[in-house]
């Protein structure tokens, strides 16, 4: 029985170390989100502004410095929440677009609401105007794509070492 013990241990551990990976990586790409939402954000805004150039005239110069200095607090706030979102998000590499893939459920999930909020204060109107894919330049990144990956495999291989240790202990206890 002690080969299965081993067998599940070195198992654990190289799932750990994948998890400590993948998470560094989960990081990475949540900070590279967050550090591009200002700019990402600020340029809806003016994509929106540029729809309906009736009401940003109407609002003049200091009242679209309002609004930016609002679409800055929404992409600070969306920033930290990002930040610290690594286990909210449900992380997949589906069609090998992890950032994509992941942050588009969690960035829909009402995520996006502020940025409408604060544009329908200004007096736009903003419905179906933008999406969760457009606050990130990206949607592939190899380096957590693999991550992923790893780990998959690494749970795969533990899941598969406790199978195998508790067969074993059933034909230890019946010999």
């Amino acid at each position: 029985m002690t080969d299965e013990y081993d067998a599940v241990a070195v198992a654990r551990a190289k799932a750990v170390e994948c998890q400590q990976i993948a998470d560094a990586e989960k990081d990475r790409c949540l900070a590279g989100v967050a550090d591009g939402l200002r700019d990402r954000i600020d340029e809806l805004g003016k994509r929106v502004a540029k729809d309906q150039p009736d009401v940003a005239t109407a609002l003049g110069k200091a009242g679209i410095d309002e609004l930016r200095a609002d679409l800055a607090d929404v992409a600070t706030a969306m920033a930290a929440d990002l930040l610290g979102a690594r286990d909210r998000v449900i992380w997949s590499d589906r069609n090998g677009e992890p950032i994509h893939s992941s942050l588009f459920t969690y960035l829909y999930k009402g995520r996006m609401e502020p940025i409408s909020a604060a544009l329908r204060a200004h007096g736009f109107e903003v419905s179906g105007q933008f999406a969760p894919q457009d606050l990130y330049r990206t949607r592939k990144d190899e380096q957590l794509s693999l991550a992923l990956a790893r780990l998959e495999s690494a749970q795969y291989a533990l899941n598969e070492a406790i199978e195998a240790q508790k067969k074993q202990s059933v034909d230890d206890l019946w010999d």
